[in-house]
């Protein structure tokens, strides 16, 4: 939640920036494409992680794989990334339909 609400507020004083300065959109919406493009590569580069791992994988060790990740997104011990790394995986577990069954 609070990461969301950190990317609103920047958005919000980029926009407010921009309709103040409006020169600054030649170098804000290029940076946007740039960061945007970014972050598509790097969550294609995690699916790859993830698919590697589960590749020649049994039903049961891909049940096991997703429990362990519902164990790890609700460690209170685990650091934010590995949490949030953990629901990015169970979410792509949910839309491959890996269910392990």
């Amino acid at each position: 939640m609070n990461d969301d609400f950190q990317k609103i507020v920047v958005i919000l004083l980029l926009l407010i920036a921009c309709i103040i300065f409006p020169f600054l959109l030649i170098i804000v919406v290029p940076m946007g494409i740039y960061y945007f493009g970014k972050s598509q590569n790097n969550k294609s580069d995690v699916d790859d992680l993830i698919e590697s791992q589960l590749f020649n994988k049994t039903p049961k060790e891909i049940e096991n794989f997703r429990i362990y990740m519902i164990n790890l997104s609700q460690d209170s011990n685990a650091t934010e990334v590995e949490r949030a790394n953990a629901k990015y995986a169970l979410n792509y577990l949910n839309k491959r339909k890996l269910n392990g069954k």
